[in-house]
């Protein structure tokens, strides 16, 4: 640990403590132009009836966080100008929530008792933070073992197996692949296994493991969504229609002679 520097990250005055006052400072002198924090005070002034120093920290701590956030993960340019996209670490793309909520869009969940199925919430965000809804929208998520390895690599191996983890659209529309971690085991969001729970039920029968990042819940969200909307037609002969298509191309090169012509 020490070799590698991890203990200089957490230590007081380490790294990482350092850095955020850099970040925090920049995010109060680059975020604000003008007159905004007058602004922003007035409108917390005009609208909060309590207290309005609480509410003042409030909205400008998470500014300042939100900026530190994204800056620290945002692209920066090399010396020749080029964009280098910061890359994450697997586990990067999972937390362990600590906020009051029981459930929460991105959680992940296994069953207390066997057979030890796990399931991520589906449920939009505004219905678990409002209590807006009769059950919870779940889906199951499979283990990757290694038949199931080898079926999404194929002979491709690593670079089938970077298309899974980036979600390329070659991987089909039925999964979301989640990388194993130290943390969490990873597996695949199902989207043909959907199933509902009433949260009470659910309590008794599954236990928290980890959640997803804000980035990787909106991605399994957005898959999820575009899963369930495939609208489909009947199926066509397509025989018939390769005949319609002959057709067309018989007609262009006609067409074609008679312009020439």
């Amino acid at each position: 640990m020490n070799d590698s520097g991890f203990l200089s990250i957490f230590c007081l005055g380490g790294e990482l403590e350092k850095r955020l006052m850099t970040e925090v400072h920049n995010a109060f002198v680059e975020q604000f132009k003008g007159n905004e924090i007058e602004a922003i005070i007035d409108s917390i002034n005009h609208s909060t009836s309590s207290n309005t120093v609480i509410r003042t920290k409030e909205v400008f701590e998470r500014i300042a966080v939100r900026n530190v956030f994204e800056n620290w993960n945002s692209a920066t340019k090399n010396e020749s100008e080029n964009i280098v996209e910061v890359q994450l670490n697997s586990i990067e793309h999972y937390y362990r929530r600590t906020s009051v909520f029981d459930f929460w869009t991105g959680d992940v969940f296994e069953q207390k008792t066997q057979p030890y199925e796990k399931c991520i919430v589906l449920t939009p965000r505004c219905n678990v933070g409002h209590r807006n809804f009769d059950e919870l929208l779940l889906c199951k998520i499979q283990r990757i073992t290694k038949d199931k390895l080898i079926e999404l690599t194929g002979k491709k191996g690593e670079d089938r197996l970077r298309k899974n983890i980036t979600d390329h659209q070659i991987v089909g529309e039925r999964y979301r692949f989640l990388p194993p971690t130290p943390q969490f085991e990873g597996g695949l969001a199902d989207f043909k296994s959907v199933f509902s729970v009433e949260a009470a039920d659910f309590k008794t029968i599954w236990k928290r493991l980890i959640t997803l990042s804000d980035e990787l819940t909106n991605d399994v969200v957005r898959k999820f969504a575009s899963y369930t909307l495939r609208g489909g037609i009947s199926e066509t002969e397509f025989k018939e229609a390769h005949h319609y298509v002959s057709n067309l191309t018989k007609n262009d090169n006609v067409e074609g002679k008679v312009e020439a012509n």
